[in-house]
């Protein structure tokens, strides 16, 4: 950040030298010159420094009525004052437009448009009064307006010249960031627009509701998505929730990237010495629930287990070591609460990833299928926080047409406690069939081993 208020202080100092899109204080000269016919001739502006408006001013605006004839009657008293700031002619021109809801002449909100470019006529820097302008000279309701011949057609014209002089004006501005990347979006200079929103994104605390599918609406190609959105954290947090919420194929396939980028970003972070190790390794949990891919999730893996060795962690370190070169089976899974008759009820109940499941309570079980040609290895499970169930008192079944099953030896149980989460790790002794349980063979309800379906039991393989 320092180097961005650096540059944001170089960039002020040049402000009183650029032109405005509003021309000289004589007139607005607005031509179309380009090939495309969309650019602006910029005269020269006045570089004065305006003073505030006299308390008279003040007074009458604080005062002022409803009546659309009191505030054209204060107004034109405005427009002759010559010190009267561009912050009380916007304070007029708002309530301009409120009035002009029970106006059928027009003749409100003209008076608003009339106020604005006046405004901005003596505060030409000011970008986002810029582009309060240019919004609504896409509105019909102002088509009509006229200002010393700026109307909504001349602004509309050349809303990429409008966006661009809004940026050189205040590039560090989140609102003119905002505002003026959709602008160079829509008039079709991908780059430029890009370029504005994905700063945009790296700074603003808060982004409006809806903005992010306005912005994914906007994309030519979903490639663009890598383009536009920061790959660092906390940001891609944000989208990923929004994207993998769509299921669209082809933002999933290019969020694959952003995400291993994101990674890649953040342990370089820890590298440059600008992020505490503990965060990096928060981070890489948030996202791994999150993974658009099996592909991410060994990334993260990996990264889990460079993460593990800086802090020391041998269980985390094994674990993270183990499943990295593993694929992940995809499964389908059930959930039988209180299963007394463990080998003949049938796997019946299944359920989504996000459905919400306890393993050590009274003979629950959580079965799954596997598809034909799976090849898996190990199942793995995981807790939502630390858990005291014993490994011991889990019983592994099989069966071949989910009707009749039999026990199946475990060769390995082993017990990771990380990161304030319970793995545990089975390793059965045959595979071969496709239907699975994991019965939890005691009445006791404990309801310490708990977890989403679909990151209770994975299944990895080759």
């Amino acid at each position: 950040m320092p180097e961005l208020n650096q540059t944001q202080a170089e960039e002020n100092e040049d402000r009183a030298g650029r032109p405005s899109p509003l021309g000289p204080s004589s007139g607005v000269v607005i031509v179309c010159c380009s090939v495309l016919g969309i650019a602006l001739l910029i005269g020269s502006i006045r570089a004065m420094q305006l003073q505030l408006s006299t308390p008279r001013v003040a007074s009458n605006i604080a005062s002022l009525g409803d009546s659309l004839a009191n505030l054209t009657g204060t107004s034109m008293s405005v427009l002759e004052d010559p010190h009267a700031s561009s912050r009380h002619l916007r304070m007029l021109a708002d309530k301009a437009e409120l009035l002009a809801l029970g106006d059928e002449s027009g003749e409100a909100l003209c008076l608003s448009w009339r106020l604005r470019v006046e405004a901005l006529r003596r505060d030409p820097n000011e970008s986002p009064l810029l582009l309060e302008l240019a919004a609504r000279a896409g509105s019909a309701s102002f088509r009509h307006c006229d200002a010393a011949g700026v109307t909504p057609a001349s602004i509309a014209a050349a809303l990429d010249s409008v966006a661009q002089y809004a940026l050189n004006n205040a590039p560090y501005d989140m609102s003119t960031l905002r505002v003026a990347g959709v602008m160079l979006l829509q008039k079709g200079h991908r780059q430029e627009g890009l370029k504005a929103l994905n700063t945009y994104l790296t700074f603003a605390t808060q982004v409006p509701p809806g903005f992010e599918d306005q912005l994914l609406s906007s994309l030519s190609a979903p490639s663009e998505l890598l383009d536009l959105v920061p790959a660092r954290f906390p940001q891609v947090i944000r989208w990923s929730d929004r994207i993998l919420s769509l299921g669209d194929a082809g933002l999933l396939e290019v969020l694959t990237e952003f995400q291993k980028r994101s990674v890649d970003e953040s342990a370089r972070a820890v590298l440059r010495g600008e992020l505490p190790l503990h965060v990096h390794g928060q981070r890489l949990f948030s996202l791994l629930s999150r993974a658009a891919s099996d592909e991410v999730r060994s990334t993260i893996d990996r990264e889990l287990v460079a993460y593990f060795s800086l802090s020391g962690n041998a269980a985390g370190r094994e674990l993270f070591a183990e499943r990295a070169p593993l694929r992940r089976v995809p499964i389908v899974t059930a959930f039988l609460p209180g299963d007394t008759r463990v080998q003949k009820t049938a796997l019946a109940q299944w359920v989504s990833e996000k459905a919400s499941v306890a393993l050590d309570s009274y003979f629950n079980t959580v079965g799954f299928f596997v598809p034909e040609g799976s090849k898996p290895k190990v199942i793995l499970l995981q807790s939502h926080e630390r858990s005291r169930m014993d490994p011991q008192t889990l019983q592994l079944l099989r069966s071949s047409d989910n009707q009749i099953w039999e026990e199946v030896a475990v060769v390995s149980r082993r017990q990771f406690d990380v990161e304030r989460r319970t793995f545990l790790m089975l390793t059965p002794q045959v595979w071969g069939y496709p239907y699975w349980k994991l019965h939890f063979k005691s009445p006791q309800r404990n309801n310490t081993f708990t977890n989403d379906a679909g990151l209770l039991l994975q299944v990895y393989g080759g």
